[in-house]
C-alpha cells in the first residue's frame, strides 16, 4: 500500500473501503481501496461458485487477468442501480494498482455498465481511461508520464445454460499512444478468453479455459524480452469429496493441465511451448 520499494516486507491491504447509502435511493458511494472491476477472474479464495462473483473455477490465471487488468483500485465509485437489469458505476481512481502514493499524480476514470436480461445472462462492460505508466511506484521505477493516457477495455458475458451447464467469455483490450523507452507507434494488447463449466455430478465439476493473448508493445505487457502472441488452454477439475457433509462439503482439491504455445521463444530455455500440471487444496470456512 505504501509502495516503499526498500525491501521484501511491505504493509498491503487488498481492501479497504467505506460504502454509504441513503435508504429509498438505489445509489452507492464507495471511498478506498478495493479489488478492480473489470475481468472474468478475479482475487478472491471464493472459488467453487464457478463464474460467480468473483470467477476462479481454475487453479491458474488468464494471460488477460496477470498483464491486461489491474489488480486494486482507490478512488471514489458512484453505483446506481436504475432497474433489476440495468446498474451504473462511474468514478474516479489513482490509476491501476496505486494507493497512498501515486505514479503521476492524475486521476483515471473508471465506469462499469452490468446489463442482467435474466437470471441465466450477465454483460459487464468496462473502461477506465487515464495515465498509467509506471503501473507501480516507489523508489526504483521510472519517473510517471502524464501524458500519454492508456484506454482500458473490458467485457465480460456468463451464460447460464442449465443447472450443470455455464459459459463465459472475456475479452480485454489495452492500447496507449506511447510508452517512454518504447519506439515503434501505438502500443497496445490484450486477449480473448472462452470458459466452459460442467458439473458431472456434485463430487466433479469439470471447468476449462480456451485464451489468445498478443502483446504488441514489444513484450511491455508481459515482460517478455519481445512482443508475442500466446495461446493456452487449461482443463481442470474442481473436487468435493464430502458435498453433503455439514463441515467437509467445504474442503476443495483444484488439479489441472495447462498448455501455453507462443509464436516467439519467450518460455524457460528459449521455448514456444510449455507444460503445467498443477494442483491445490482448500477448505473454506
Amino acid at each position: 500500500m505504501w509502495a516503499k520499494e526498500t525491501g521484501h516486507t511491505q504493509s498491503d491491504l487488498l481492501q479497504a473501503y467505506v460504502d454509504a447509502t441513503i435508504p429509498g435511493i438505489p445509489a452507492r458511494l464507495r471511498v478506498g481501496k478495493w479489488i478492480e472491476l473489470a475481468g472474468f477472474e478475479q482475487y478472491s479464495a471464493n472459488i467453487y461458485g464457478a463464474f460467480g462473483d468473483p470467477s476462479r473455477a481454475l487453479y491458474s490465471y488468464s494471460y488477460q487477468f496477470l498483464f491486461a487488468e489491474p489488480g486494486t483500485q482507490t478512488g471514489i465509485l458512484a453505483t446506481y442501480v436504475l432497474n433489476p437489469q440495468w446498474t451504473f458505476d462511474a468514478g474516479l481512481t489513482r490509476g491501476w494498482n496505486q494507493s497512498t502514493r501515486d505514479s503521476n499524480g492524475t486521476s483515471d476514470f473508471l465506469g462499469r455498465l452490468t446489463f442482467t436480461p435474466s437470471d441465466k445472462t450477465t454483460v459487464i462492460f468496462v473502461m477506465t481511461e487515464g495515465p498509467e505508466f509506471p503501473i507501480a511506484v516507489g523508489n526504483n521505477v521510472p519517473v510517471g508520464d502524464n501524458k500519454d493516457w492508456w484506454t482500458a477495455l473490458d467485457l465480460v458475458v456468463t451464460q447460464k445454460i442449465n443447472d450443470k451447464l455455464k459459459l463465459g467469455l472475456g475479452l480485454d483490450y489495452v492500447q496507449t499512444p506511447q510508452i517512454p523507452n518504447l519506439k515503434d507507434g501505438n502500443k497496445q494488447w490484450g486477449g480473448v478468453a472462452g470458459y466452459l463449466s460442467y458439473a458431472l455430478d456434485p463430487h466433479f465439476t469439470l471447468n476449462t479455459r480456451l485464451e489468445w493473448y498478443q502483446d504488441a508493445a514489444s513484450g511491455f505487457s508481459t515482460g517478455a524480452p519481445v512482443g508475442a502472441n500466446y495461446y493456452e488452454s487449461t482443463v481442470g477439475v474442481a473436487i468435493k469429496p464430502f458435498p453433503k457433509d455439514k463441515i467437509f462439503s467445504n474442503l476443495l482439491f483444484r488439479p489441472e493441465i495447462r498448455y501455453d504455445r507462443s509464436n516467439r521463444p519467450v518460455f524457460n530455455s528459449n521455448e514456444r511451448n510449455q507444460w503445467t500440471f498443477s494442483m491445490d487444496a482448500l477448505f473454506t470456512f
